[in-house]
């Protein structure tokens, strides 16, 4: 047994079954080495055993811990989003641990809820009066490995805590955690004690559908709090700006302000922030990240990134439509349908286009349909397992990560005439589309009417050639014509490479794995046989006309 230890409240809500919409703050708290803060409820729903009395306390107490669930949903015109509170409905917390207490906060067991919510919690010390504690983390052998704890308080656990009961009048205990919310969007609990295991159950279910041995990735931790606004500034204040994947503490960030911006209903988003963070700890990501949006030619890097991220929300939640909740009363919002592909950026179709890598990878993987919204006769429905495959053959592709890589990896469990049928969808004119299926993208043709093409240029050819010349620009220093790939064969010796201005840089990769990071001169040993792509480009946003340098030994 272990004693909790003290600190600050986290916030509050306690469930009683007075039905008030009073709350008070809990007993106590502990900080994030496997404990939390508790929730305090009051006014939500709790309940206890139907039995009667005991002469003996019961060896074990059972129970069941669930949460209010609301879900986002379009307008008929289609044009934004919004919370329906109206339609809140419960789901269990699975698979977090749960304890038991006595009226001193001393730990009698733990243990894991199952699928449904349920629990059986030995009291072995038979006693009387006991309460239950929920964590916002997974626990369990074979369970991937979730918390979800607040960035403006230390990183601590939430935790939602039962009224004490007396287990020989009400052998079970129930904890119903309320959404905070009334069916009108008004705000009747500050700290909304659903929120947290939302976002829990969100995360574990994205993390479940990859299906990787836990034991090799780290714990996935979701900094979420009810601070957390689009703000920019300190992530410890709750100026996190956008919900986010940081790979600095290799955490996710998910706004919680209410009234500003709130996620942790908006499902997509959070699966979407997973899967960049499954990038960097189970695959590979090169994106550079920056500001983009649906339309926007960017870099195939930072493409191929945010638009595998909206296609997986739609793929694992079996929902094509992207839904993205903020403002008022969550009432306004942003969404995409998936399934109606092009039709907002129809202008720009391409393999630097996020909507399109989106769509294309949406159209691969979700149910066959022969009559989608777009018109687009989708042939191709391929098991989930293939998508990881996609990501892990690109992991170890020497080529950088782009739709190129992904495709080489997945296109051989596609029929060649229904992959095909999906290039050509995608393609509007002999400058916007995508026709090519290899890694290095030798065959594809669209340049988006830039000196895009090739992609990855002759690198071999500028060792000790003089200067070449350089001209790129980019308003967010992300566009696709920012930056310019260079492929070289080591020749064994060391390699030179420099950036005439300071206001470009380059960086190295080598067989797949960044080597150098950006810097306007770098030097590297080359090996002899081996694959090396640089990246020469801007260092920051602007317009460059400049040269650089290849040089070796």
């Amino acid at each position: 047994m272990k004693k909790l230890l003290p600190t600050i409240v986290l916030a509050g809500l306690l469930f009683s079954c007075s039905g008030s919409d009073d709350y008070s703050l809990g007993s106590g708290a502990v900080p994030s080495d496997g404990t939390g803060g508790t929730l305090d409820n009051g006014g939500g729903e709790f309940g206890g055993g139907t039995g009667g009395a005991f002469d003996v306390v019961p060896a074990e107490t059972r129970g069941l811990a669930t949460y209010t669930f609301i879900p986002p949903r379009s307008r008929p015109n289609g044009e934004n989003s919004f919370l329906a509170f109206n339609e809140a409905t419960e789901r269990p917390i699975r698979k977090a641990r749960v304890a038991l207490l006595d009226e001193s906060d001393v730990v009698q067991s733990e243990t894991v809820t199952a699928d449904d919510g349920s629990f059986v919690l030995p009291n072995p010390n038979l006693v009387p009066r006991v309460k239950v504690r929920v964590y916002s983390q997974t626990g369990g052998e074979g369970n991937q490995r979730v918390r979800v704890q607040d960035n403006t308080n230390g990183g601590i656990l939430y935790a939602a805590d039962s009224p004490v009961t007396d287990v020989r009048v009400d052998p079970s205990i129930e904890l119903r955690l309320a959404s905070g919310y009334d069916p009108v969007g008004n705000i009747t609990i500050r700290q909304r004690p659903s929120a947290p295991f939302a976002v829990l159950d969100s995360i574990l279910l994205v993390a479940e559908a990859f299906n990787e041995d836990p034991a090799s990735l780290p714990e996935v931790k979701v900094n979420w709090s009810i601070n957390n606004s689009s703000a920019e500034g300190r992530t410890d204040r709750g100026a996190i700006s956008t919900s986010h994947y940081d790979s600095g503490p290799n955490a996710l960030f998910i706004l919680g302000k209410a009234n500003n911006d709130t996620d942790e209903y908006d499902w997509h988003v959070m699966v979407h922030e997973f899967g960049h963070w499954y990038q960097a700890n189970a695959g590979r990501s090169d994106g550079i990240g920056g500001t983009h949006g649906a339309g926007d030619i960017k870099d195939p890097r930072l493409a191929f990134g945010e638009g595998y991220g909206n296609a997986l929300g739609g793929i694992v939640l079996h929902d094509s439509v992207y839904k993205d909740t903020s403002g008022n009363k969550s009432s306004m919002g942003i969404n995409d349908d998936l399934e109606r592909n092009n039709e907002s950026d129809s202008a720009t179709r391409g393999w630097y286009s996020e909507s399109t890598v989106a769509y294309m990878i949406y159209d691969m993987f979700d149910p066959i349909n022969p009559q989608e919204a777009s018109g687009f006769n989708d042939q191709i429905e391929l098991p989930f397992s293939v998508l990881r495959d996609g990501l892990q053959y690109q992991k170890a592709a020497p080529a950088l990560t782009t739709i190129f890589s992904f495709l080489e990896g997945v296109a051989p469990r596609i029929e060649p005439q229904a992959l095909q049928s999906l290039l050509a969808f995608h393609t509007r004119n002999a400058d916007f589309g995508i026709n090519a299926t290899d890694q290095w993208a030798a065959a594809e043709t669209h340049d988006a009417g830039m000196d895009s093409l090739p992609l990855y240029r002759d690198g071999n050819g500028l060792i000790n050639a003089g200067p070449q010349p350089l001209s790129v620009s980019g308003e967010n220093g992300n566009e696709l014509d920012s930056y310019k790939y260079y492929r070289l064969t080591g020749n064994g010796q060391r390699i030179r490479v420099r950036v005439a201005s300071a206001e470009g840089g380059v960086e190295v990769f080598e067989n797949g794995k960044m080597i150098r990071p950006g810097a306007q001169a770098v030097a590297f040993p080359s090996i002899a046989g081996a694959t090396y792509i640089l990246v020469v480009g801007l260092a920051d946003a602007g317009n460059l006309n400049t040269t650089f340098t290849v040089s070796s030994p």
